[in-house]
This record gives structure tokens, C-alpha cells and sequence, in this order.
């Protein structure tokens, strides 16, 4: 297991920017992520904010590879959907890489 602290941390929170998407780009995510089976949670149990760091309690599963091709990005990270939200996990630090709202 490989922690990262500080330079890494530092580099997800401040590289992390907002996600445009289109209104095609939303719709196919949308579908992808209505038949994807990942874990859900009404609320999250960490605070929903780029660099948050994700408890290891919290399930989390890899991201979709449509999802990567869709975001044009996030490639080998994880995911859990939090009520509506798309929350994307950076897979080595574990801490909010993106969230993507609306898209349940």
C-alpha cells in the first residue's frame, strides 16, 4: 500500500478543476453509470470536496473504462456515486479527485 502525503495531496487538490461537460457528455454518463452495479450512499461519510481525503471504510470501485473515455481522463481511478453525485477517488491517495453532479 503506498500513502500520499503532502506534494501528491497537494497535486490532486490544486489540478483538480471543474468539469465542464456537454449536454451529450452528461447523457452518457448518465446511461453508464444507470447500469454500472458501484457503491452507492445517500450521504457521504467525508466532506464532498476536491482533495477530501475518502475513509478506507468507504467502499469505492474502478471507474468505468467508458466513463475515462467519456471525461476524457480519471484513467485507473475509482468511483462512488454519493446520492446523485459522480465522486471520482484519485485510486493511490484516495482523496476526491472530481465530482460530477446529477448524473442519477
Amino acid at each position: 500500500m503506498k500513502i500520499l502525503t503532502g506534494g501528491r495531496a497537494r497535486d490532486v487538490q490544486q489540478t483538480a478543476s471543474a468539469v465542464n461537460l456537454s449536454d451529450q457528455q452528461r447523457q452518457q454518463l448518465r446511461s453508464i453509470m444507470s447500469s454500472a452495479h458501484g457503491p452507492t450512499m445517500d450521504r457521504p461519510n467525508f466532506e464532498m470536496m476536491i482533495g477530501t481525503s475518502v475513509p478506507r471504510q468507504t467502499q469505492v470501485a474502478d471507474l468505468p473504462p467508458e466513463v475515462t473515455q467519456v471525461l476524457n481522463g480519471f484513467w485507473g481511478d475509482q468511483y462512488l456515486i454519493a446520492g446523485k453525485d459522480l465522486v471520482i477517488v484519485d485510486q493511490h491517495s484516495r482523496r476526491v479527485a472530481g465530482i460530477i453532479a446529477e448524473v442519477r
